[in-house]
């Protein structure tokens, strides 16, 4: 939620840790608005102006790193990892998937952790190693996770060399896929046939993979 101990002390965390793990690591990183007290006093606010400048100045960083001495041969690139991460700022509710397909090696995982990085609660809680999900979790694990945050990638998704697991496996990401625009999730009833809660998708969902999806 915040790097500010205090701020975290204060806020009731609506998404724990039992719901959805490393859901801890979300959040925003926030330093920017604190300063150092003389004599190791806690930290104190600084006044708004100076926050506003703080966060003019860590704006047109973020752009001359991604866009003026972009890592990416292509701009287009960049801009979309720009967007991209300011993105769950919206209010809209977001419908588009974000498919970063390549050999390994090629740079997707790295270029889609870059986005994430938008939305850390402290420095290198998601990186090019460990991103929030992956391509081996559960169906109904990601339904959660993307009902339940703001951000989420599937890392490393390649279909099974095994044809009958490779069809259902693609029909499974088809499905986040497609519920993901559609903006419902799958409905559900309980053993007496009352109807279970629905987890409508919310994240701005962002995919690595090896193969296209067909």
């Amino acid at each position: 939620i915040s790097s500010d101990p205090l701020v975290r002390m204060a806020v009731e965390v609506g998404i724990p840790e039992d719901k959805l793990a490393g859901a801890s690591s979300f959040g925003v990183i926030d330093d920017y608005r604190y300063i150092e007290s003389p004599g190791g006093a806690p930290k104190r606010e600084v006044d708004p102006e100076h926050v506003y400048e703080s966060e003019r100045e860590i704006l047109r960083t973020v752009f001359d790193t991604l866009i003026t001495y972009s890592p990416w041969a292509d701009p287009a690139h960049a801009a979309l990892v720009l967007a991209a991460g300011l993105r769950p700022t919206a209010v809209k509710r977001c419908m588009n998937t974000i498919y970063a397909m390549g050999e390994p090696g090629s740079g997707k995982t790295w270029t889609i952790a870059q986005i994430v990085a938008f939305w850390l609660s402290r420095p290198g809680a998601w990186n090019k190693d460990s991103l929030p999900g992956s391509a081996k979790d559960t169906g109904a694990a990601t339904e959660n996770a993307v009902s339940s945050t703001m951000i989420w990638a599937i890392d490393d998704w390649a279909p099974s060399p095994d044809r009958g697991r490779a069809a259902s496996e693609e029909d499974s990401m088809g499905n986040v896929v497609r519920s993901t625009f559609n903006g419902s999730g799958k409905r559900r009833a309980n053993a007496d046939m009352s109807a279970r809660s629905t987890l409508d998708p919310m994240a701005l969902l962002l995919i690595t993979a090896e193969n296209e999806l067909s």
